[in-house]
């Protein structure tokens, strides 16, 4: 029977302690369930979408429950285009700009490409330009907070 390792120490069968990795190492499929070969849900695409869910109620609650106003239109407008340019578009611009620069001679075609891969970083800075833009264009204060969005 062998035993779990925790903090560097395995107990084998023999009781003796022995060194094993401390890092955890997994065998997760990528996919959720697959509807062709390669082709379905994917587990990153899930946290995406419950991330973006999330933010949507929890700014929804901030607004109509703690600071008592109901941009129920705008809350949507925003945490929209909040996804969809500032974290997906530039997460993807981050990873081409930061770690792929060669793909910017064949941008749309390998912009689109599956198997390629986004930045944090670059989704940080894409949400920090979309919210100076959303700023601007609806006449609000920068940086955005849950009262101005009313």
């Amino acid at each position: 029977m062998t035993r779990v390792c925790i903090a560097g120490i395995a107990n084998i069968t023999d009781n003796r302690p022995r060194q094993c990795s401390p890092y955890v190492l997994h065998d997760l499929d990528p996919i959720i369930f697959r509807v062709y070969d390669n082709i379905g849900p994917r587990w990153y695409g899930l946290a995406y979408v419950l991330a973006f869910i999330c933010g949507y109620a929890l700014l929804g609650l901030l607004a109509n429950v703690v600071m008592q106003i109901s941009p129920a239109s705008r809350v949507g407008d925003f945490v929209t285009g909040c996804a969809l340019f500032g974290v997906i578009i530039g997460g993807r611009l981050g990873y081409v700009f930061f770690y792929k620069p060669e793909m910017l001679r064949e941008p749309l075609v390998d912009f689109a490409r599956m198997g390629s891969g986004m930045s944090s970083h670059g989704g940080m800075i894409g949400l920090l330009f979309f919210t100076l833009y959303y700023a601007r264009r609806h006449k609000l204060s920068w940086p955005i907070s849950p009262t101005t969005l009313a």
